[in-house]
């Protein structure tokens, strides 16, 4: 399993964590932290996205680093650049969510190009602030970004804007979008940073909205409530090898969406139990191949859950076999 952290790229092997860094001798690479993102593609290369550094990416076959996005800045006008999420398609394009729009690498080649806003096309990218990336089984890309959510359709290479309307209450609640995952049903989920958690039919265009609870008192958002998402700050959308919703929140921890109730279970931060959440800010969710939730954390370090935990098994006195258990139990 591979991390970013605060100090650069780790690798856990399930017993141990190492470090990965290219040599500062004998190459003019770096790949320091804050790392935001850290991506597997096909061809074994571990692409670690950072925070204002573009983006290292590490060859596990030959153990070879190249670097990307860290001189092109100032060529695209917007100084250093930030890469906060990679999706590999079928055809093998790497595409990248960056600071200055929407970036990719098509297969074979080591030049990125660029898909920015453009003020005078109306189809061309809403915002060049991209946070993160989805793709639906259409092939269709789904952008979350700063200033709303976009779908891009490769083929046409036109966009289409989703945005906060006041005046329509089926509308994104915020367009401030910070992660967005499309279930198997084809749903679109929308987190946002201060609009909570959004979800978006792709055939009707109608988003559905779930927010932190209002005090009946003041009408101010509760943290908490039973049964209500726990913060209106998401971060993060994950769907496990069920297919269940887990958001994470700023502040409000780790819920667990139920589709039939439309209600969440909340994990949190608890002082003083050590199996409990380590933080209540969650930044990046990831499931393992045991079945196992990891759950990062901002000021926590890493929490684990067991997705699925072994049901007791019961044992009975009958007969007066031996082998049973004694009466006084």
């Amino acid at each position: 399993m591979w991390l970013g952290t605060l100090e650069g790229l780790d690798r856990f092997d399930g017993r141990e964590m190492r470090k990965f860094q290219p040599d500062p001798i004998s190459s003019q690479i770096t790949c320091a932290g804050p790392l935001l993102s850290a991506y597997v593609d096909r061809d074994d290369n571990v692409w670690a996205g950072s925070n204002a550094h573009g983006a290292c990416v590490y060859n596990i076959r030959t153990g070879v680093w190249r670097a990307y996005f860290m001189d092109v800045g100032a060529a695209q006008g917007v100084g250093a650049l930030s890469v906060r999420d990679f999706y590999q398609d079928d055809a093998g394009t790497l595409w990248a969510a960056i600071s200055a729009g929407l970036a990719y690498l098509e297969p074979g080649s080591e030049t990125p190009q660029f898909l920015r806003a453009n003020p005078d096309r109306p189809d061309s990218l809403g915002d060049d602030d991209l946070y993160a990336i989805a793709a639906d089984q259409a092939g269709m890309l789904w952008l979350a970004t700063r200033g709303g959510v976009d779908a891009f359709d490769p083929t046409t290479q036109r966009f289409t804007h989703y945005r906060h309307d006041p005046a329509d209450p089926d509308s994104l609640s915020s367009n401030r979008a910070f992660d967005i995952l499309v279930d198997a049903g084809g749903a679109i989920w929308i987190a946002t940073w201060d609009g909570g958690l959004n979800r978006l039919d792709p055939s009707s265009g109608r988003i559905q909205h779930f927010r932190q609870a209002a005090a009946p008192e003041t009408g101010a958002s509760e943290a908490g409530a039973s049964g209500a998402l726990s913060s209106d700050q998401v971060i993060k959308l994950f769907a496990d090898g069920a297919g269940r919703l887990w958001v994470g929140t700023y502040g409000g921890g780790l819920n667990l969406f139920d589709p039939q109730t439309q209600q969440f279970t909340h994990y949190r931060a608890v002082a003083g139990d050590a199996n409990s959440l380590s933080h209540d800010n969650v930044m990046a969710l990831y499931e393992d191949r045991a079945g196992q939730l990891w759950i990062g954390t901002e000021g926590g370090g890493v929490s684990i859950l067991n997705l699925h935990p072994q049901p007791f098994t019961v044992y009975h006195r009958s007969g007066g076999e031996l082998e049973t258990l004694p009466p006084a139990w």
